[in-house]
């Protein structure tokens, strides 16, 4: 017969059974919880890559570095380095475009001439000029952007009428800040081509009136 003391460890050896038989319980369940809010998030994870891959390239979304408003990207030697004549493709043949030659080409190039020139200068408020009411009027976006180091430039008219005009503009951003091209990564090479579709307004003068990600199906006609 066990006396009372006895009878007291017996109870207090059962109980820290029972607290780490409870315990080791409680640690499994902890453990499986913790592995299946893992196992969950590499799930999101690997869809919401999956998803990136097939939303509209103008909709991705990198990170960025603050933008700096003050930089002269002239000022920047590895920038200066870099291949940043633009270029026009005709389809067959590619030419260096410039101030002194670029009456040479079709007016619609020339007019993609100059929209490059206000985007390497930062100059927003002439690139918002560019558009027509159209462009406006159908909810286009207002833009705001510093000096923007494009590189690697070619203009090429893909379709053209006496009064219109679909023109791809392609080029490298170096250290992208994001403002002009958020698609477009900080530190890789890459490139989304746009095509700028232009029409002669009233007054003699192209505009843009939509402006979309060059894909290679097919362009509208749009007479």
């Amino acid at each position: 017969m066990l006396n009372h003391e006895e009878k007291l460890k017996l109870v207090k050896k059962k109980k820290k059974i029972l607290l780490a038989v409870v315990l080791i319980i409680v640690g499994v369940f902890l453990l499986l919880g913790i592995t299946l809010l893992v196992l969950s998030g590499i799930r999101h994870f690997v869809w919401d890559r999956r998803v990136q891959e097939h939303i509209n390239p103008m909709e991705r979304r990198y990170i960025h570095p603050d933008p700096d408003w003050d930089k002269n990207i002239f000022e920047d030697s590895q920038y200066m380095s870099l291949d940043r004549s633009i270029k026009y493709s005709d389809g067959s043949v590619i030419t260096v475009m410039s101030e002194e030659t670029k009456e040479l080409y079709p007016v619609p190039a020339q007019f993609m001439y100059d929209v490059v020139q206000t985007i390497i200068n930062g100059d927003y408020e002439a690139y918002n000029n560019i558009f027509a009411d159209e462009y406006w009027d159908n909810g286009g976006e207002d833009f705001m952007f510093p000096m923007q180091a494009l590189y690697r430039t070619e203009i090429q008219i893909i379709n053209m009428t006496e009064t219109t005009a679909e023109v791809k503009l392609s080029y490298m951003i170096y250290k992208n800040d994001g403002m002009f091209r958020p698609d477009l990564p900080y530190d890789e090479e890459a490139v989304r081509p746009l095509v700028y579709m232009l029409v002669e307004n009233g007054e003699g003068e192209l505009k843009v009136f939509r402006k979309n990600v060059y894909t290679f199906i097919a362009t509208e006609n749009f007479e």
